[in-house]
């Protein structure tokens, strides 16, 4: 079908009566040689109707129009007349947007009413050539119209998505914003626990230091007592070697040995006192060492 002089009017070719037949009958809408050369309004009429019902989806009952409740309908003889007049020029107008679209612009109610086989013809050639076109294109269209369904439904699947997903960070933020003074408070707990942690670890660097230093005091002590100890015992040796050769006081010598042994125990009391002290600290020691891990 090719555009004609505008968007409405096309030109298309006339139909031998036999081509019409024929493509009439591939329409499912059986026509004769007869009703061509010799077409009755009836006949016509019906034909004009398949064609409202398939290419515009308007049937028989579309066109029925009930009378005007006037008083002067009840007057006419024959009202049903008048009935079938009003339900024809309906029929009628559908049917004439129907021809414009199709190419038939000058079609008229004399073409329904006092039907001509030229007329005839004319109209059904561009009926059947619309059709045809429409057959052609109708699959395109079907193919377009379930894409572009399928697109719609996939847009309304990320749209449903979307929103689900706008509720879940909606309801995470809602979670958060009431989890948020717990959260501080867990925030402000662990600042306090880590300065806590850095004191005890500085208190732990200075008790390691001090435990150091008293093991080492321990050592140099232990070392005192023990060079004591041995010149005690040395003493203790010569005194009997020359105790026997030497009259001493008895006094003076018991004094003495009484003085040494003080002194040695006072070591001994002091090296006691600092191996306790170091045990307490290498306890506190250990614990920080636990509370680090």
């Amino acid at each position: 079908m090719s555009a004609g002089l505008s968007s409405n009017q096309f030109s298309f070719p006339i139909l031998k009566p036999s081509e019409i037949v024929t493509c009439m009958a591939d329409l499912q809408l059986p026509l004769t040689l007869e009703d061509l050369e010799r077409p009755a309004p009836a006949r016509m009429v019906a034909v004009y109707e398949c064609f409202t019902d398939s290419l515009m989806g308007l049937g028989r009952d579309a066109f029925q129009q009930p009378l005007p409740n006037f008083a002067a309908v009840e007057m006419l003889e024959h009202p049903d007349l008048h009935q079938e007049a009003l339900t024809l020029m309906a029929f009628y107008r559908q049917l004439s947007k129907l021809m414009i679209e199709v190419g038939v612009t000058d079609f008229s109610i004399r073409d329904v009413i006092k039907p001509e086989p030229g007329r005839v013809r004319r109209v059904l050639s561009a009926v059947i050539n619309f059709a045809k076109f429409r057959e052609e294109r109708i699959l395109v269209f079907e193919q377009c119209n379930a894409s572009a369904t399928e697109m719609v439904e996939r847009k309304q699947g990320h749209l449903e998505k979307k929103r689900e997903l706008a509720d879940y960070v909606n309801t995470l933020r809602l979670q958060r914003a009431e989890e948020e003074p717990d959260l501080q408070r867990l925030r402000e707990q662990n600042q306090a626990l880590t300065a806590e942690l850095r004191e005890l670890k500085r208190t732990q660097t200075a008790m390691t230091a001090a435990i150091d230093g008293l093991k080492k005091g321990k050592a140099e002590t232990a070392e005192k007592l023990t060079n004591v100890q041995f010149l005690l015992m040395n003493c203790k040796q010569d005194c009997a070697r020359l105790r026997s050769r030497v009259v001493q006081s008895p006094e003076k010598l018991q004094q003495a040995i009484a003085d040494m042994t003080q002194s040695v125990q006072g070591d001994k009391a002091a090296l006691a006192a600092i191996e306790r002290r170091a045990r307490d600290l290498q306890v506190k020691l250990d614990l920080m060492g636990n509370i680090d891990q």
